[in-house]
């Protein structure tokens, strides 16, 4: 069978084939083949690389001030920028992967940021350094949530949720990494030794870029959506023991992979605001906003409060402040491998998981504040169960969305996300300011508001297959009411779906 006949098919004539073969049992078949283990390395060197640069800035602020003796605005921005760099980035991933392969995108990305952080490690000026850090976090907007996806796709429902989150030690890896390399270098923040520490921590891009050459193939599913068959199949025969297909067999296959997507008109951002996915969307959208808040607003003050509690105490060095970020750094290490574990419960659900986290989150932020001599571990476990809540999210974003638009969707709400990430290191950098307290407030205020959107949100992905029954079947009788699904839908598809 060539490729027009096979473009021919579409989901109404999966009928008349003889043999049918399910998708997602030949994924789990290939689960122990070396594509699930290379996409894995893959994304572990990308998170490798995205926890060094998000890190980087936040950590080092004030060794970063005092070398370019920036004003309160100009703290502000710099920070401020490399999120809008994400947001833009996140945006234009999706867009780029439907009019490129994934491979040249990415293998770009990976290669930019071995340069710019070059880059702005030698050439020490102030225009250099907010003009790579903003290019940096545009690459990693299309980065990250990319390999993400194509991560997830190759993965079965069983332990999926744990894999997803275990992968996030890669990012506690390079933050502890940056945290050894100043104790070593600057262990008071000594702003002299901050080229040299911005120079060793290239290791990270290099090693992620060698990493990404060898590890880099895309996910058969997302192929065969691309009209890529040969290759798709290529994957999926060595997947298999390099079992051979017969072309009723591709036919089949790639009939299951496309009617998964029908509910899905134009594979564009709106297809996110369907009546399908309409409160999903708006839903992930407002939660990503307190993520932002706990993730990043709150430790963009935490070097500022450490400094104030120790003030109030009677000490003044900057060396504790670097043990409170050890601390909260193993802590968050360890939140990625309990999140895995957290996440696999079925009683609990994707669902289950982000109450719980809101909930202790708050308590331990509003304790950590009011209990200065255990600031460091309380604010470290607050950052515990935030960094859980932020995995589950993640995680629950690129699973609910169809893979015709999960590059896009996906990117699209990251996007919102990072924009989030800017707006609330600028807001809670200006709560700081009028009192160090309120910005640990305000967290708890957020977060028990996200507690009842949670309980909202209207589909469960845990136990489920990707583009598998929760997106499609047991809303097929209400997608054949709305006169949207009636669209979408015809007399074959709903006879071959019932």
């Amino acid at each position: 069978m060539n490729r027009e006949e096979i473009s021919s098919n579409t989901p109404s004539t999966i009928s008349q084939t003889k043999k049918t073969i399910n998708f997602n049992e030949l994924m789990i078949k290939g689960d122990n083949s070396k594509y699930p283990l290379l996409a894995l390395l893959n994304i572990l060197s990308v998170l490798l690389i995205d926890g060094l640069e998000k890190f980087l800035y936040s950590f080092l602020i004030i060794p970063i001030n005092d070398y370019f003796n920036f004003k309160e605005f100009e703290t502000e921005c710099c920070s401020a920028i490399f999120f809008l760099g994400l947001a833009l980035g996140s945006m234009s991933g999706g867009y780029l992967t439907k009019n490129f392969k994934r491979e040249t995108v990415l293998k770009s990305c990976s290669f930019s940021f071995v340069l710019l952080h070059l880059i702005f490690s030698i050439f020490y000026y102030r225009a250099i350094f907010f003009i790579c850090r903003f290019f940096i976090g545009f690459g990693l907007g299309i980065y990250t949530p990319i390999c993400l996806n194509l991560y997830c796709e190759y993965l079965p429902s069983e332990n999926r949720g744990f894999r997803l989150q275990v992968v996030w030690v890669s990012f506690s890896v390079a933050n502890l990494f940056l945290i050894y390399i100043v104790m070593i270098l600057m262990p008071n923040f000594q702003s002299f030794q901050l080229k040299k520490v911005l120079l060793i921590s290239e290791i990270i891009p290099v090693i992620s870029f060698i990493i990404n050459i060898f590890t880099l193939y895309d996910s058969p599913r997302h192929l065969i959506i691309n009209n890529e068959y040969d290759k798709a199949f290529e994957i999926l025969e060595n997947m298999n023991n390099n079992e051979k297909f017969t072309e009723d067999e591709k036919i089949s296959i790639i009939n299951d992979i496309k009617c998964s997507q029908i509910q899905i008109s134009e594979g564009n951002i709106k297809d996110m605001f369907n009546s399908y996915y309409r409160t999903t969307t708006l839903i992930i959208m407002l939660l990503f906003f307190i993520t932002a808040c706990g993730c990043f607003g709150i430790p963009v003050v935490t070097t500022f409060t450490s400094r104030q509690l120790n003030i109030n105490q009677g000490k003044e060095d900057n060396h504790s402040i670097i043990i409170t970020q050890l601390i909260i750094a193993l802590i968050g290490l360890i939140s990625n491998i309990f999140a895995g574990f957290l996440i696999n419960l079925k009683f609990l659900g994707r669902k289950g998981c982000l109450i719980i986290s809101l909930i202790f989150e708050i308590v331990l932020c509003i304790f950590s504040i009011n209990f200065p001599k255990f600031f460091a571990f309380l604010i470290g476990f607050s950052q515990f169960f935030a960094n859980i809540f932020a995995n589950v999210l993640i995680a629950y974003n690129v699973e609910v969305y169809l893979t015709k638009i999960r590059d896009i969707a996906s990117g699209f709400n990251l996007m919102i996300y990072r924009m989030f990430c800017m707006f609330s290191q600028f807001i809670f950098l200006q709560m700081n300011s009028f009192d160090y307290r309120v910005p640990y407030y305000s967290l708890a205020c957020f977060s028990f508001i996200g507690i009842f959107f949670v309980y909202l949100l209207p589909y469960e992905t845990t136990g489920k297959e990707i583009d598998s029954d929760f997106n499609f079947k047991e809303n097929l009788l209400d997608l054949n009411k709305s006169d949207e699904g009636k669209s979408l839908l015809n007399d074959e598809d709903i006879k071959y779906y019932s």
